[in-house]
């Protein structure tokens, strides 16, 4: 008898033994040799699982591909495209995937189900295991492209289970521009964070055409409609062409004080570096594009990087440390 796990787990054998296999596996030896999938008792019942974890596993990002689909049906082998994969690996340095490895860990409390199980799939697939005790000194921070904050949790984790479901999505949604209000129904493609906060991007039924949804002005908690499949999400270069609406061009630029050997990742985006205080301090000019993200993201370098100008900048960094200082306070008394 097969050895009982859960899903999640299942799937991330599943993805770990088709991201190493050179040829790709048959759907027997993936029955056969994944833990989970309990073949010999149950062979439907096995056979519909490894249906819907495939689907799964293309809905969390993995690059499945099928070889042989031209010969018999038990002939064709999957396997997951190592370079896709690898890609992540290329995107991190291995201090940055200690700081996201950490937040898997911290977030599991806070984050949907699916988005947790993506998180930890990606992590684990690379090498990192979310929990295990990593040493986050250094020049190891997100990069300000990335913003974590989540103001509407209730509205992400309708739109995650629609997303991951197939279903459609209705809201009501509040224009930028205006203030006015209509009813949304929308087809879920994908969900993208920025420095502005979180995105959905999705087809509008209405419309016709594909439309990008601020999170944070979707008003209530929105309702999942219809059966399941009730769609098909379309390839990754499509989404990501109606997510390139959202512009991340720089629109502002900070002068920094960072001392010398510190805040590497911020030198790596400057715009000129110049000597200052002597040999203790450069002056650096940075473009960004939003205060609270950037900020985030001076903090984390303390005492290292001082912000010169734009002062909205300079006082989000106070905020920031002024509020973490008392949060340290708080639990050093808690502590004692």
């Amino acid at each position: 008898m097969a050895e009982t796990i859960d899903k999640t787990e299942r799937i991330l054998q599943l993805a770990i033994a088709l991201l190493n296999s050179r040829t790709g596996m048959t759907k027997a030896q993936i029955l056969g040799s994944v833990s989970g999938y309990d073949s010999e008792a149950n062979p439907d019942t096995a056979s519909k699982m490894f249906e819907r974890d495939k689907r799964d596993l293309r809905d969390l990002g993995f690059e499945l591909v099928t070889i042989g689909t031209d010969g018999a049906a038990d002939e064709v082998r999957y396997r997951i495209e190592a370079p896709a994969a690898a890609q992540y690996a290329a995107w991190f340095t291995p201090s940055q995937l200690k700081i996201l490895t950490l937040a898997a860990t911290l977030w599991h409390t806070a984050a949907p189900e699916r988005d947790i199980i993506t998180a930890r799939m990606r992590l684990r697939a690379l090498g990192a295991e979310p929990g295990a005790t990593s040493d986050l000194l250094g020049d190891a921070l997100l990069p300000e492209s990335v913003n974590l904050t989540m103001n509407n949790e209730t509205v992400h984790e309708a739109m995650t289970e629609a997303l991951a479901t197939r279903r459609l999505l209705g809201f009501t949604y509040r224009s930028a521009g205006t203030g006015a209000t209509t009813r949304r129904k929308v087809e879920p493609w994908r969900i993208v964070a920025r420095p502005t906060g979180w995105y959905l991007v999705a087809r509008d039924v209405k419309v016709g055409e594909p439309r990008v949804f601020h999170l944070d002005r979707v008003i209530g908690r929105p309702s999942i409609d219809g059966r399941e499949g009730a769609y098909e999400i379309p390839p990754a270069a499509q989404i990501d062409e109606a997510a390139s609406l959202l512009s991340l061009a720089p629109r502002y630029e900070a002068r920094l004080r960072i001392d010398r050997g510190k805040g590497q990742s911020l030198r790596a985006r400057a715009n000129s570096i110049a000597a200052s205080d002597g040999a203790e301090r450069d002056e650096v000019t940075i473009p960004y594009r939003q205060d609270l993200a950037f900020a985030r993201e001076i903090a984390g370098y303390g005492p290292a990087v001082l912000v010169i100008e734009p002062d909205s900048l300079r006082e989000k960094v106070i905020e920031i440390l002024v509020a973490a200082s008392k949060l340290g306070k708080g639990v050093a008394a808690h502590g004692e």
